[in-house]
């Protein structure tokens, strides 16, 4: 299992505040800088596993849809979207700059 340090190495790696947790090629959860902020205000260790810390209940599509993927990162502030398959093995990400360079392609005068 990975550590908290472990998360916040992929998060700075990946730039998109948060990183997904796998296990067996199943995405189980996530945790977010904001996640890694609270475990050491409260006192953690940076080498802490990640497992108390995981969100398990997190927002994901079944397919890519940018539509639907920019809806959510307005309304929720998310900076990345598992796209993930009905086994919830990952098939994909989708992050703002997925969306940013959608919306220059198809609005190429903004």
């Amino acid at each position: 299992k990975g550590t908290l340090l472990d998360a916040a190495q992929a998060i700075n790696a990946n730039k998109s505040r948060s990183v997904l947790v796998i296990e067996e090629n199943k995405v189980i959860g996530l945790i977010s800088e904001g996640d890694l902020d609270r475990a050491l205000l409260h006192g953690m260790d940076i080498h802490t596993s990640v497992t108390q810390f995981v969100r398990y209940g997190f927002t994901f599509l079944h397919q890519r849809n940018l539509v639907k993927a920019l809806e959510l990162f307005k309304k929720h502030g998310f900076s990345m979207i598992p796209v993930l398959s009905k086994k919830m093995e990952l098939q994909d990400v989708i992050t703002t700059i997925d969306i940013l360079k959608h919306m220059k392609i198809d609005n190429p005068q903004t």
